[in-house]
């Protein structure tokens, strides 16, 4: 390993453990270190953090949360066959576990700068789940209060009434979809006004 190498990863180290710490599980199986998986050898329910690009971008996207998963390490060796863990169905999944990570933009900034559209949130969006998300569980999944959401709610994220009777009280639902698109044109927009 070149001391280079070696120093980027010093570097992002922190940041990793804080990722695997504040995940807490496998954000693909859902197996976590305190809650191991019985059927796997130990060392393959531990945690690590797997980084979505491949090859020489791997390095820049150590401590990139827009560019990274915490999988087991059983899951981790799966996620190594690009035909059946395509990038775009890996960001759908960060999307879906952490919706405010995910950033497509910086990740194609980072990967392929000179091909932005490379992966299309289009791409993205049809590998996200389909069940819908009550206001309670969209902030426990972002990690902010029912309060954010519902001013989400107001300034645009799309909901869904399930009420069973007209004129009995609202029962509002999210999808993933609408989430992830509402977060994705919160993120550009403020990209917009920062520059």
């Amino acid at each position: 390993m070149s001391e280079k190498r070696r120093k980027r990863e010093a570097e992002a180290k922190p940041k990793r453990l804080a990722l695997i710490k504040e995940s807490g599980e496998c954000e693909n199986c859902g197996h976590s270190e305190n809650d191991p998986d019985y059927s796997l050898p130990l060392e393959l329910s531990q945690l690590c953090v797997h980084e979505i690009c491949c090859g020489p971008d791997r390095q820049k996207a150590l401590d990139k949360r827009y560019a990274t998963l915490v999988l087991c390490w059983s899951c981790n060796g799966a996620f190594t066959d690009r035909q059946l863990h395509e990038e775009a169905w890996q960001l759908a999944l960060l999307a879906s576990k952490r919706p405010k990570d995910f950033d497509l933009v910086s990740y194609l900034e980072l990967t392929s700068p000179r091909a932005p559209f490379r992966i299309t949130l289009k791409e993205v969006m049809k590998f996200l789940p389909s069940e819908l998300l009550t206001v309670s569980e969209v902030a426990e999944l972002c990690r902010v209060h029912r309060t954010t959401v519902n001013v989400w709610v107001s300034n645009g994220l799309r909901t869904c009434d399930v009420s069973r009777t007209e004129g009995s009280r609202r029962l509002l639902r999210i999808r993933y979809v609408d989430l992830v698109k509402f977060l994705y044109r919160q993120k550009r927009k403020e990209r917009n006004e920062n520059e």
